[in-house]
């Protein structure tokens, strides 16, 4: 910040009315209003907030409310927000290669200057050119097998009214998030649940065990029903692997892409994997009544008592307010907001001006 400059010597003496000075404005400015919350109530509820929540109050309050966002590289998510911004647009009248170049470039442009070190271009710059080989290849070989299905909605947001029986009353909240997509099939008039999972490690397994456990993939369905009416009873699993060839020493970014390129040609199997689950009417409903509903209930409770004074100091006078650092550490480490959380250091953070998108 400028340091203001001190007037020195001899002030002269006016003569009739004064002028402005430069310095007039900043005498009548008034004091700085306080900042308002990135996210209320109002604008709906999405799986990652409710989830972020349900891991640890402080840690949405944090990243929803004042906005706290890390400035470090996280493979998994960067490589997944440009893929599934990728996928939004693969059905325009652009070829995947425009597509993906057009993602990536502006994806690139946005987060560079919000890195913590400079270092970590070159890990910026392999995320998007992994993107840029992986996404065409992708659209290639499930070309056929999209043409098959009827879209009722291609990847895009949504935003539905939902009635929640709180205790202190009815409450209509909105349930928010971004879709993959729905589909119907044509033999059999089946409508899915189209869910797109980036991951480097792949369990067919897991994901028909966990579909139970899948709090994203069953809001999803609850608000195709609201809106549709029509219950999926079945989720077509798009899994894209993201390569976890290792740069050789001395190799060059354009070699170690050359060399994915040709391992995706080899073994297209091994990169693009889709697996169907069934869907039972009653797990949305099971989902909704001992899952979706008591969240919603006490995520209320905390945000009408704090909606008044959601900042740092204010929060921590609700009773229903806490961090849960047990559930920040996992087998991958610590989450994205250890440091703001435990040591009050926003060194390796910066704050956003909007509210996350979906």
């Amino acid at each position: 910040m400028a340091k203001k400059k001190r007037r020195t010597g001899t002030p002269k003496k006016s003569s009739g009315e004064s002028k402005p000075g430069k310095f007039d404005a900043i005498k009548k400015t008034k004091k700085p209003t306080k900042k308002s919350p990135l996210w209320n109530l109002d604008y709906g509820v999405t799986y990652s907030s409710l989830s972020t929540w349900e891991q640890c109050p402080e840690q949405f309050a944090l990243a929803y409310v004042d906005g706290w966002t890390s400035k470090r590289i996280h493979v998994p998510f960067e490589f997944g927000h440009i893929m599934h911004s990728a996928i939004e647009h693969q059905f325009s009248s652009s070829s995947p290669e425009e597509v993906i170049y057009h993602v990536t470039e502006a994806y690139h442009k946005k987060r560079l200057p919000t890195l913590l070190h400079s270092s970590e271009r070159d890990v910026l710059d392999t995320i998007c050119e992994t993107a840029k080989i992986t996404f065409p290849a992708y659209c290639r070989y499930w070309q056929q097998d999209d043409a098959g299905l009827d879209w009722l909605v291609r990847e895009g947001q949504f935003s539905v009214p939902y009635k929640l029986a709180h205790p202190a009353g009815m409450r209509t909240l909105r349930l928010r998030g971004m879709r993959d997509g729905i589909y119907r099939t044509r033999k059999t008039g089946i409508v899915g649940v189209f869910e797109t999972k980036n991951k480097s490690r792949i369990s067919e397994q897991e994901l028909r065990d966990g579909l139970h456990a899948d709090m994203q993939t069953l809001m999803y369905a609850l608000a195709t029903q609201l809106e549709t009416g029509h219950t999926p009873t079945q989720v077509l699993y798009n899994v894209i692997r993201r390569s976890d060839i290792y740069r050789r020493k001395g190799e060059s970014l354009g070699d170690l892409m050359k060399r994915l390129k040709e391992d995706i040609q080899k073994r297209p199997d091994f990169y693009f994997m889709r697996f169907i689950v069934d869907m039972l009417p009653s797990d949305v409903e099971e989902f909704r009544r001992k899952t979706l509903d008591p969240l919603l209930i006490r995520f209320v409770f905390l945000w009408e008592s704090v909606k008044k004074n959601p900042d740092a100091r204010g929060r921590w006078k609700s009773p229903y307010h806490f961090r849960s650092l047990q559930n920040l550490i996992g087998k991958y480490g610590k989450a994205n907001l250890w440091e703001v959380i435990v040591n009050d250091n926003t060194r390796s953070y910066y704050s956003r001006s909007a509210v996350f998108t979906e």
